[in-house]
């Protein structure tokens, strides 16, 4: 059975929290492993990223990865 979206912001927040990480990536092979899931919906992205944000994390769906990060300024840039 895949896990709610709610299990797996908990899961990822403690993994970043355990490797001390600002960010995490996933190649998607991966993300589907973590997530339980065989496909991931949109309902489910966006179900997802709410989870994350009530734990002040971000996630960005690209094509070759998925990004978590914390959501503050932890690498500003230099001018």
């Amino acid at each position: 059975m895949p896990k709610s979206p709610a299990t797996i912001a908990e899961e990822i927040s403690d993994q970043m929290r355990k490797q001390g990480a600002q960010a995490l990536t996933y190649q998607w092979k991966d993300f589907y492993v973590a997530t339980g899931r065989e496909r991931i919906k949109e309902a489910f992205q966006e179900q997802l990223t709410h989870s994350l944000a009530a734990r002040s994390l971000l996630i960005a769906y690209g094509r070759a990865a998925v990004v978590v990060c914390q959501d503050y300024n932890f690498n500003p840039v230099k001018p």
